[in-house]
């Protein structure tokens, strides 16, 4: 499935994001995990299921009821349809060796660049779950982040003078500014679509004021 993203290199961009039974990746673990494929139009592919995994915390010693008051997630009901952990990263793996990236110029298969809010979060709990190894053989170096992306923008806009865009950060702030639809947050497929939205809009946003210089 080719793109025009020329600068991707055979990789593809996702919209990643994770629900979790606490805020310490040392200690807490995932309960869902969520991959949404987009194209070069930063929309999801239709084509392509995304991954939308519910995983079995390792025991209550984990959980942090706090956290889950926050997701709205009924550990009862992830404990009904979730999988063990072993076997979520068996079900990622043959997610991700479906995925149609082609082989670059170097012989490599493409891999997936992660698109988060927030990305030390979910990256940290991710590479948790599946080992840094493993991480490094399907997931892309070259983040991106629409948190960090929205600090930038500010960062640009004070330098010239000019009231930052952004007065907050937080993934619902940015998607009211964008106009973006939040029904269903903290659902991880849900914060998945909003966070590709929210991107997209801000690169729109952005690229509108940028000259068309071709600097090849």
């Amino acid at each position: 499935m080719a793109n025009s993203m020329q600068h991707w290199n055979g990789s593809m961009m996702c919209a990643v994001d994770v629900e979790t039974t606490g805020l310490d990746d040392r200690f807490h673990e995932i309960c869902q995990v969520a991959i949404l494929p987009l194209n070069s139009d930063l929309k999801p592919i239709q084509e392509i299921l995304p991954l939308n995994l519910h995983i079995i915390p390792s025991g209550p010693e984990v959980i942090d009821p706090e956290a889950l008051s926050v997701t709205k997630m009924k550990m009862s009901e992830i404990m009904s349809y979730g999988v063990q952990r072993d076997r979520a990263v068996d079900m990622f793996i043959d997610w991700v060796e479906r995925l149609p990236l082609p082989l670059t110029k170097g012989g490599y298969r493409g891999r997936i660049i992660p698109l988060c809010h927030n990305e030390s979060f979910d990256i940290g709990f991710i590479k948790g779950l599946l080992g840094q190894s493993l991480y490094d053989t399907y997931f892309h170096p070259r983040h991106r982040d629409t948190q960090s992306l929205s600090c930038s923008i500010n960062d640009m806009y004070a330098m010239c003078g000019i009231k930052v865009r952004y007065s907050k950060n937080d993934l619902a702030w940015l998607a009211r500014q964008h106009n973006v639809d939040t029904a269903g947050a903290h659902d991880a497929l849900v914060d998945c679509k909003i966070t590709a939205a929210v991107y997209k809009a801000m690169i729109e946003e952005f690229s509108q004021n940028i000259p068309l210089v071709d600097y090849g």
